[in-house]
């Protein structure tokens, strides 16, 4: 069967004017389009860039903040640098001012300056160190504003909800600690009503108990300082205690080249021990009595 194929009249001439249509297209638009392909390729670039360096910013800030509140004793002052110079990465702010707030409390607590050391009898090492009743006022407000602003941040976002409930109990400490245990009360029974009908219900049983310990706290004596007590109350030193000025020049060890002294017999005082006897006159008189004839040698034998 032959194939018969129908040649159409200016089919040709058709297929030529699509051509240079396509052409004309290209000529108009192709540098458009490679524009917004290239800018597009460059935005992606730069978009991944910052992203990167976005990554980047939040592992210095976590390092940073580890680096300052791993320490024993940690700043509170750098902790508030930290939480200022990452306001906005992460929840390293909300760290920083949680940590630096319970800093400043459990130096109230001990009575004690940040970073004071206190020596093996449990007294400060430093008098310049402890804190008087102004100093402790003032820290407290300090973490009282440090846990207030932990809280207000925290609320935005569901997910940090720990972080209030942290803030909450760090602000019952400082009414407890200022004896406001009303106060201290209200912010319990706060944790009680955040925790509802969340994972955290457990929270809600220590809030109970902690309430149930405030009228044991209202009753807690009076913690002296050592230069309040009386004499007769400070407790001597320890045997055990090196000694406060040691000898510089202790004295020297007897020679081994000296004579041993000679053993003067037993103590007097054991029983069965006499005194000694002094030593016999072998000195004779030098004068005999007149009565007694004097002596007399023996005359010698004659010899047979």
């Amino acid at each position: 069967m032959e194939d018969r194929r129908e040649i159409r009249e200016g089919a040709g001439l058709e297929e030529a004017r699509l051509n240079q249509d396509f052409i004309e297209f290209l000529r108009r638009w192709s540098t458009p389009i490679l524009v917004v392909v290239a800018l597009g390729a460059v935005g992606y670039a730069g978009y991944t860039r910052w992203k990167e360096h976005e990554h980047l910013k939040i592992d210095n800030a976590y390092a940073e903040y580890q680096r300052v509140a791993g320490v024993a004793s940690p700043s509170p002052e750098s902790l508030r640098r930290i939480a200022d110079e990452y306001e906005n990465i992460g929840a390293v702010s909300l760290m920083a001012r949680l940590e630096a707030a319970d800093v400043y409390l459990q130096s109230v607590r001990q009575g004690i300056r940040p970073g004071g050391q206190i020596d093996a009898q449990g007294a400060i090492a430093k008098p310049e160190d402890a804190l008087s009743d102004q100093d402790k006022s003032t820290y407290l407000d300090q973490a009282q504003q440090l846990y207030s602003q932990v809280i207000d941040k925290a609320r935005r976002t569901d997910a940090q909800i720990l972080m209030v409930i942290g803030g909450t109990y760090g602000l019952a400490a400082v009414a407890e600690c200022r004896g406001d245990f009303d106060a201290a009360r209200k912010h319990y029974e706060t944790v009680e009503a955040l925790v509802k009908d969340t994972p955290y219900k457990a929270h809600a049983t220590v809030a109970q108990e902690r309430i149930k310990n405030l009228e044991t706290l209202k009753q807690v004596p009076r913690l002296y300082a050592k230069s309040e007590l009386p004499a007769e109350a400070v407790a001597p030193p320890s045997p055990f205690d090196p000694p406060v000025n040691p000898p510089q020049n202790p004295p020297a060890a007897p020679s081994s080249t000296a004579p041993a002294p000679a053993p003067a017999g037993p103590p007097i005082d054991q029983p069965g021990a006499t005194p000694p006897q002094p030593a016999p006159n072998q000195t004779p008189p030098a004068n005999p009595a007149p009565d007694q004839p004097a002596p007399t040698e023996p005359a010698p034998e004659n010899p047979k």
